[in-house]
């Protein structure tokens, strides 16, 4: 009996089910993944899953002292990134579970955090209005290890999403106060300036609380409180579309559109 075994399920101690070992349905299994996910990720504890083996723990990472808001892996799938309520960034070793490094600067709840792909850098998007980028390359010759590189500023109320674009020379913001922005974090541009703002997209009615790249960089997707996702072109090269302009909007949600990709 479905119904039985669901009420069953422990929820409370989830930890005892060193895997899912249960012979549940597909549909509970996914239930109990996304409760630890929602519910436990107010505990400030990140699990760790083995897609391919029945949704087995493999581990629990420990160490911020409030919320987690986001988290992500980088490309090689060593490493995680957390951000939390507590202020901190965190970058863990997912072999281990060890916190390998804490990024401290922001001064108010951390939102959005994400490696660019050669996983050498790490933005972060805080509540406190700005967008920081930090250096984990222990090879760099430049900066220090777990220095804050770049604080990016312009954002008039909370950052709520933060991503590179994949040869990770731009940045791309989203806001409360409606806006999209966009960043160059190239070094080495002859057009812009390092940190400089290169780009507002406005047509957002609400607070912006996704964005995105695609992965050539040309388009921008983005999701916001006015129930709307708005496709916006980037690409400066375009024949069709204007630089900055909003190409697409999809209507049909019927509340707030949290998260776009």
């Amino acid at each position: 009996n479905t119904s039985e075994l669901e009420n069953n399920i422990d929820y409370e101690n989830l930890n005892k089910y060193k895997q899912f070992d249960l012979e549940l349905p597909t549909n509970y299994k996914h239930k109990l993944c996304n409760h630890l996910k929602e519910n436990k990720k107010n505990e400030c504890l990140k699990y760790v899953y083995n897609c391919h083996n029945n949704y087995k723990l493999l581990k629990t990472l420990k160490g911020h002292t409030d919320r987690v808001r986001s988290f992500g892996f980088n490309h090689d799938g060593t490493k995680i990134v957390s951000g939390s309520d507590d202020k901190t960034i965190r970058v863990w070793n997912v072999d281990t579970g060890e916190c390998i490094v804490t990024l401290e600067g922001h001064t108010y709840d951390i939102s959005s955090v994400g490696f660019n792909h050669d996983c050498t850098k790490i933005v972060s998007g805080s509540y406190d209005n700005t967008i920081r980028v930090w250096n984990v390359d222990e090879k760099s010759d430049i900066y220090q290890y777990s220095e804050c590189i770049l604080t990016l500023k312009g954002h008039t109320s909370y950052v709520n999403s933060v991503g590179f674009n994949h040869n990770g020379t731009k940045i791309v913001s989203g806001s409360s106060d409606e806006t999209i922005r966009v960043w160059n974090v190239d070094e080495e541009s002859d057009i812009y300036q390092y940190g400089e703002c290169i780009l507002i997209l406005e047509d957002h009615t609400d607070g912006v609380t996704s964005v995105g790249f695609n992965h050539d960089g040309t388009k921008i997707v983005s999701g916001s409180h006015d129930k709307t996702i708005r496709v916006w072109n980037v690409d400066v090269k375009s024949d069709i579309y204007q630089y900055g302009e909003c190409i697409l909007t999809l209507k049909g949600h019927t509340s707030y559109v949290n998260s776009v990709g």
